[in-house]
């Protein structure tokens, strides 16, 4: 087969390189896949889950960032699902998502247009594959936990989801460096700190704000020049938290880092990622509420 008839949904994916043909180009890259197809190694052994032949071996569109667009209201900041706070796919149309904040910003919303090249769609771009090793690691297995959920129909609160992406991003990455050369232990705590200082930073305007609604500037501007501090020169954390910092900034988030803490306890005291999941299943079984079997488990 020659790359200019390669199938981009059938790529060649092994533990030394992976070969795609970049779509709309007709060329062929290689690019290093060592760490994804270590990581789907760990998550099928290590952590009991056979990932799907899709996950992480196919191009997205053009090399493009998914596109979302996040609405909330200017005096508090909503939770995912409830009022008047949105979340609006768009796909990989920047235009659409500029014309619907516009539409948003005019009716006095905060809004927030975030792009990212790590989605629950698992697919291969050139800008993810140039992330750090513990970057990569991080985003495998946060969408890994995505899938875990629908597969294994966990019922968990939706704001639970994008929590324990995050804990098995930042301790699976410090386990799975445990294991591989591929992952810098140092590099993977160090990742682990910055985003619970973001985590913590974002919580703390959120709380302000949503018990006095006069805070909001101030709070946002402060959370700003916090995260500023925290973030360093990783590529992908950048990608991620740097963006104006309004209310629909923090309504994003706030599916992220509200529950972190909560779970971040329950992962110490089970002591393992593998044991996490077993908990986390078993609450969400019991028919007397999953927040409710987490405080007696």
């Amino acid at each position: 087969m020659t790359f200019a008839s390669m199938d981009i949904s059938k790529v060649c994916l092994n533990a030394f390189f992976f070969v795609a043909l970049i779509p709309n180009t007709g060329k062929a890259s290689p690019y290093d896949s060592t760490v994804i197809v270590a990581l789907k190694e760990f998550i099928d052994s290590g952590l009991g889950y056979k990932t799907r032949d899709q996950f992480f071996t196919t191009w997205s569109e053009g090399g493009k960032p998914a596109v979302v667009v996040y609405v909330n209201p200017q005096n508090s900041i909503g939770t995912l699902g409830k009022g008047n706070s949105k979340v609006i796919g768009v796909g990989y149309d920047d235009e659409q998502a500029k014309k619907i904040a516009m539409r948003y910003d005019s009716l006095g919303f905060h809004t927030l247009i975030y792009k990212t090249y790590g989605t629950g769609r698992t697919e291969l771009s050139p800008r993810l594959l140039s992330y750090s090793p513990e970057s990569t690691s991080f985003i495998v297995l946060h969408e890994f936990i995505h899938h875990y959920i629908m597969d294994r129909k966990l019922n968990l609160p939706p704001e639970y989801h994008e929590a324990l992406g995050d804990i098995l991003g930042n301790y699976g990455t410090i386990e799975f460096s445990r294991q591989s050369s591929l992952v810098s232990k140092r590099s993977a705590k160090a990742q682990r700190m910055r985003n619970e200082k973001i985590y913590k930073a974002i919580n703390h305007a959120i709380l302000k704000i949503n018990n006095d609604s006069t805070q909001v500037a101030k709070m946002n501007a402060k959370c700003r020049a916090r995260i500023d501090k925290i973030l360093g020169d990783d590529l992908f954390q950048d990608d991620r938290f740097n963006y104006k910092v309004n209310n629909a900034y923090l309504f994003r988030y706030r599916s992220y880092t509200e529950k972190y803490f909560v779970l971040k306890k329950l992962l110490n005291k089970q002591k393992s990622i593998r044991g996490l999941l077993k908990v986390l299943e078993e609450a969400s079984s019991n028919s007397n509420g999953f927040e409710h079997n987490l405080k007696i488990l």
